[in-house]
């Protein structure tokens, strides 16, 4: 019994040292399956991988390869890797490599490589062939500044190529092409698909050497500052992938016959293409352009037939200032909002020549009826077969509207449901001018913040339907008499008409500016019957000389007695030195024109020519009564005169009684330097007044 129980004891010793054999051989990081370094060598070299997760990267020049390099990988200890990274040369290519545990557990990790591209940090300038030629040695793709080739200098050594920069892909300065590069092309930077800007020349030195034939770079599709291109050689343009632009968008060359810019979607700065007078091509489109954020321009180009924008909803100000008079067709469908002026003018013939006559084969704008906004001036001038404005129907908001020289243009302007806007302190305007088919303004009654000016020519007119405006200037040879009806004037008022012609205006009540009427031979009416003031001067050019007749100011009661009175005439006349009246007017005969005037401030009364001179009610004279060339005149029927500070009078060859001035002289309101008579029936001296000679001695 003794002797079993010692060989059971034995047996239990012999498993406990059989199991504590077996624990102390498995390593304590069985449970691990870790790669922890990668590194990798070739041509001297080497490489250290990035492990992430279950990822080993490793990044190298694009101009390396690591086929046939040597690799050092290491792992867990314990563990096993597959493949084997001793039996791999061609590094160059994307794996998996599982890595097995102690205990039998396995990781997968994938190993990539990424071709990075060569960088120059700061500007790089390439003034020869030979620069060149090392440059692109080096392998660089990416240059971290501005790009410079050739020289502006006289004596530069010509580049003719720069097909070896091929290895260029982007330039996050600017691409500066000098003089001295002489190439046809830009072949060489094709691989390029962002740059900062492209300068060729600028506005104040075009490129001299007009070689370059063709600016094109076929990736090009990221731009973030601008395109320059001042080179009067340059016949194509075309960049075909490029879709945004940061900055400006610049041609300017006599020679242009292609411009491909087919992706294009927004220019974040100006659009402007020039042919400095020239040209040779005939169509513009833009088929994908939607905004363009400053201005779009196109001007100079005497081949150009039509410029057409199919997408384009938003731009900055439109300068369209000398379109050819063979110009044909404006399409613009979608634009709605012009932020600036929008220019459209008529001035090319051809070459350098200015038209005289104006664009012959613009006949409509149809293709701009969704315009909603111009928030400067919209001027459309010089296009003589151009018969609707109807468009103009769909504007809301507008600066200033300028109609001139569309002689042929009949149909209403219609802009009555736009609102007048001008940005920052600008006025607003409407002014027609040259218009001769054109019969009818329509704009909303309310006009307080527009200046209008409206010159009809060859015995045509415009009727217009506002109530109120801030400045209204109407010229026209018509021999008829208008009718307007206009209430308020808040600043000047000028009207200019034709012999036998004449104006009724019963509605208007004032008039805060000057009113300048200049009137022509047997004018019939003058008609203001519910007119009280007129703030500033009231000018009347011309000469009322017939009894016929009409005229009614029956109301008016004051004249030039603002604060600070404007004026149509300021100074002296050159023909008798006497001064512009705050009222001055011309007559060769007798009217009672101002019943119930009481007050004329400024400079006073300047009549001229008149036989007599009635104000039944006038009280304050504030400035001085003037008087010329009237050889009939005796009096003036003043009776309630109280104020009055000078007489001027000059050839009033029948005058002779001063005796109205009695009191004026007395109390000396008239001071000896404003006392003035001569060429009168009597002239008497200011101590005759003083002394009661008012009349000639009996």
């Amino acid at each position: 019994m003794m002797k079993l129980k010692q060989i059971f004891i034995a047996f239990l010793s012999v498993i406990a040292l059989y199991s504590c054999s077996e624990k102390e051989d498995i390593p304590a990081d069985a449970d691990d399956n870790f790669i922890t370094k990668v590194t990798v060598s070739v041509a001297g070299e080497t490489y250290s991988a990035v492990i992430a997760s279950d990822t080993i990267t490793v990044t190298v020049p694009y101009t390396v390869s690591l086929n046939g390099a040597s690799a050092t990988v290491e792992f867990t200890p314990s563990a096993k890797i597959m493949p084997d990274p001793a039996t791999i040369t061609d590094w160059d290519t994307e794996r998996t490599f599982r890595v097995t545990s102690f205990n039998g557990q396995t990781r997968d990790y994938t190993y990539l490589v990424i071709k990075d591209e060569i960088r120059s940090k700061g500007n790089v300038e390439l003034k020869t062939p030979v620069e060149i030629a090392s440059f692109a040695a080096t392998g660089t793709s990416i240059i971290e500044g501005d790009l410079v080739i050739g020289s502006d200098s006289e004596d530069a050594e010509e580049i003719k190529d720069i097909s070896a920069l091929g290895m260029l892909k982007e330039i996050e300065g600017n691409i500066i092409i000098r003089n001295s590069y002489t190439g046809g092309t830009l072949i060489g930077l094709d691989n390029i698909t962002k740059i900062g800007g492209l300068l060729i020349g600028s506005e104040k030195n075009p490129a001299a050497n007009e070689t370059l034939e063709m600016v094109s770079m076929t990736k090009l599709n990221e731009v973030t500052g601008n395109i320059h291109v001042y080179n009067n050689g340059v016949k194509i343009v075309q960049f075909d992938l490029l879709k945004a632009i940061e900055g400006d968008f610049v041609i300017s060359s006599s020679t242009l016959a292609t411009l491909q810019i087919p992706e294009l979607i927004n220019v974040g700065g100006a659009l402007n293409i020039f042919g400095m007078g020239k040209g040779a091509i005939s169509t513009l489109v833009f088929p994908k352009v939607q905004t363009v954020k400053n201005s779009l321009s196109i001007n100079e180009i005497s081949t150009l037939k039509s410029i057409s924008f199919p997408e384009l909803i938003e731009t900055g100000s439109i300068n369209f200032s000398s379109l050819p008079i063979e110009f044909e067709k404006l399409s613009m469908p979608k634009l709605s909002v012009v932020n600036g002026d929008c220019l459209i003018i008529s001035n090319y013939i051809q070459g350098d020549l200015f038209s005289t006559t104006g664009n012959v084969s613009l006949t409509n704008l149809d293709e701009m009826s969704n315009l909603a906004t111009v928030t400067g001036i919209l001027s459309i001038c010089n296009f003589n077969e151009l018969s609707s404005l109807s468009n103009l129907k769909n504007l809301k908001r507008i600066g200033s509207l300028k109609l001139e020289k569309l002689i042929n243009c009949s149909s209403p302007i219609d802009i009555s449901d736009a609102v007048f806007s001008a940005k920052d302190s600008e006025e607003s305007i409407i002014r027609i001018s040259e218009c001769n088919k054109l019969q009818k303004l329509i704009t909303k009654d309310d006009l307080l913040n527009v200046s209008v000016d409206i010159h009809a020519y060859a015995n045509s007119y415009v009727d217009f339907n506002f109530k109120k405006v801030k400045k209204l200037s109407y010229r026209t040879p018509d021999k008829k008499v208008f009718t307007l009806p206009i209430e308020e004037v808040h600043g000047d008022f000028y009207f200019g008409a034709g012999m036998k012609s004449g104006i009724i205006a019963n509605n208007l009540k004032f008039v805060d500016g000057y009113m300048h009427l200049k009137i022509g031979m047997m004018v019939s009416n003058l008609e203001f019957s519910k007119l009280e003031k007129i703030g500033g001067q009231f000018f009347m050019e011309g000469t009322l000389n017939t009894p016929k007749m009409v005229h009614n100011f029956s109301n008016l009661k004051s004249i030039c007695c603002n604060s600070n009175p404007s004026y149509a005439k300021e100074g002296k006349w050159s023909t008798n030195n006497l001064p512009y009246g705050g009222l001055d007017i011309r007559s060769t005969t007798t009217y009672e024109l101002f019943p119930v005037l009481e007050k004329v401030g400024g400079t006073g009364i300047t009549i001229h020519g008149f036989s007599a001179f009635s104000c039944p009610e006038l009280v304050t004279i504030v400035g001085s009564l003037s008087a010329d060339a009237a050889s009939k005149l005796t009096s003036f029927d003043m009776p309630k005169l109280k104020s009055l500070s000078g007489v001027n009078f000059v050839k009033l060859t029948s005058f002779s009684d001063f005796s109205i001035f009695e009191t004026f002289i007395r109390d000396n309101q008239i001071t000896e330097p404003n006392w003035v008579v001569s060429g009168c029936k009597y002239n008497p001296t200011y101590q005759d007044m003083k002394d009661g000679r008012y009349k000639p001695a009996e």
